[in-house]
């Protein structure tokens, strides 16, 4: 059961609401360029919406340089999407807005997943919905956001596994949005330990 009672999910809509404020406050008003490294994020995603291939960045191109090899592409090929329809910078924070949003929701249900505890599950989405660092992150073209959601998402279906066994759409789906993480930010690849141990698990059959 996905709420426990009217007032729990009224409080996440609340929450959710709020979140989303704050976001859209910074997406809206934060100068161009505010967010980190995000001309390169910009450049990374302008690129592959004009020219549909991933970029591969002379010494010259030094912004988009550093982004485009330390980041894998999936966010910006997300975000060729949005900039097909406008290239304004402040169009293209929507993508990590809406991210980030989700991961307020998702932070929610790997809480619930935890404990059937509402302060705490109720607590956790707050925190991520506040979090000063979140919410710049997610309002500012970047793929923090996006890469927290994936792996949230994969987070969530070990946890669904670990209560009730690791049939194969668990592990199928854990696995898949462990890879969309991965292939949108590098450091992504911590969760492939815990994945390890459902791979283990499943095909060992020990689990019970």
């Amino acid at each position: 059961m996905l709420f426990s009672g009217k007032g729990e999910r009224n409080a996440l809509v609340l929450i959710l609401l709020i979140g989303l404020a704050l976001r859209l406050a910074v997406a809206m008003l934060a100068p161009a360029w505010a967010g980190p490294d995000e001309p390169g994020h910009y450049a990374y995603i302008g690129y592959i919406a004009e020219n549909g291939e991933i970029p591969y960045p002379s010494e010259s191109e030094k912004g988009l340089l550093d982004v485009a090899l330390f980041n894998p592409p999936l966010y910006h090929v997300i975000g060729a999407g949005f900039y097909a329809v406008s290239s304004c910078v402040y169009w293209l924070r929507l993508e990590a807005v809406l991210f980030s949003i989700a991961c307020i929701v998702l932070t929610f249900l790997v809480a619930k997943e935890f404990t059937g505890n509402k302060f705490i599950t109720l607590g956790a989405a707050a925190f991520i919905a506040l979090l000063p660092t979140h919410v710049v992150l997610g309002a500012t073209i970047n793929n923090e956001a996006a890469a927290y959601a994936f792996a949230l998402l994969s987070i969530l279906f070990m946890l669904k596994g670990a209560k009730g066994g690791f049939g194969t759409g668990n592990v199928l789906l854990a696995g898949l949005f462990f890879g969309l993480a991965f292939a949108t930010r590098f450091n992504a690849v911590i969760l492939g330990l815990p994945f390890l141990a459902v791979l283990f698990y499943f095909f060992r059959g020990d689990l019970r």
